[in-house]
């Protein structure tokens, strides 16, 4: 006997202007991403995001109810048929219940290399 569940589902869209892709995506309504991807070249482009979601309080946890907002800008720059370079940076905002804000901040890169012989 199979189960299924419609707990995890999300619904999206993405509308092209040109070099310019919007994207929207929520999850079961309870969260909302949106962003914009610009390619500047055959070999380099940018992007922007920003996730709005809301945490609801858990006593057990000791969590309070919170908004949280993350904004994400990332480049991408290929510079040639075997080397890729990614590079990322987010800023996370968390509103707590009683008017306190924490802030972080976070970066990263990855650089993909395909070695041709195994590459098809």
């Amino acid at each position: 006997a199979g189960k299924y569940s419609l707990s995890k589902w999300s619904v999206g869209s993405n509308i092209t202007a040109g070099s310019i892709i919007f994207g929207l995506l929520t999850n079961k309504f309870e969260d909302v991403t949106a962003g914009a991807h610009y390619k500047m070249s055959n070999d380099t482009s940018v992007g922007t995001q920003v996730a709005i979601s809301s945490v609801k309080a858990d006593k057990k946890k000791e969590m309070k109810a919170a908004n949280k907002t993350d904004i994400g800008l990332g480049v991408e720059h290929r510079f040639n048929k075997a080397t890729l370079l990614q590079t990322k940076i987010e800023a996370n905002f968390v509103s707590e219940e009683g008017g306190s804000l924490k802030t972080d901040f976070s970066y990263g890169g990855v650089v993909e290399y395909k070695y041709p012989q195994l590459a098809s």
